[in-house]
């Protein structure tokens, strides 16, 4: 008995164990964190659909006035733009469902490196309305690698490339942000 007892109390210390360390790295991995915080807020949105609603969105680059090159209201009946005014831009016009799979194009799938390895990166941050869920935020920047941006285990896996890079800049392509300016639900 004493020796199935020691095999269980094993395999639940091991179970812990495997645990723990599943979730610390997906704590650590931001792109995880990206990825499980877009599938929450899509399943908010999928609970409670809204069918008929407006939206001004600011897509682009974004002025350090707060201003955006591209600026439209968008009306939207079961995922279809039916009106599109204000437009500023050459865009067809977004739906939410557009606007999910933007935020979910936006997270990279391996480490975007700009200039070289370990210099800087591509990195994605979207936000979410809490009560309905749509993206109210979409943006992808150019960022230096840090334990913030790529997690402190491949941050510490990577040191010695970090470490020695000398010919990094953090020029590069533009940042690109999506913003939902104003969310308005219509009967």
């Amino acid at each position: 008995m004493k020796f199935w007892l020691r095999i269980f109390a094993l395999y639940l210390a091991y179970a812990a164990i495997a645990t723990v360390g599943i979730v610390a790295g997906e704590h650590d991995d931001p792109t995880k964190a990206n990825r499980r915080a877009l599938t929450e807020a899509l399943a908010r949105w999928n609970a409670h659909p809204v069918e008929h609603y407006v939206m001004e969105i600011g897509h682009g680059y974004k002025f350090p006035e707060g201003g955006y090159l591209c600026r439209q209201t968008v009306e939207v009946r079961h995922e279809r733009v039916v009106s599109l005014t204000n437009s500023k831009c050459n865009l067809n016009g977004f739906t939410v469902t557009e606007l999910f799979a933007t935020a979910s194009r936006a997270i990279p799938r391996n480490l975007d490196w700009v200039n070289g390895e370990g210099c800087s990166l591509w990195v994605s941050a979207s936000e979410f309305d809490p009560a309905h869920g749509y993206p109210t935020l979409i943006k992808t920047v150019q960022a230096a690698a840090s334990p913030e941006t790529i997690g402190v285990a491949k941050y510490e896996r990577m040191r010695d490339v970090l470490n020695n890079r000398e010919d990094c800049t953090l020029e590069g392509r533009f940042s690109q942000t999506t913003e939902v300016l104003s969310f308005t639900v219509l009967q």
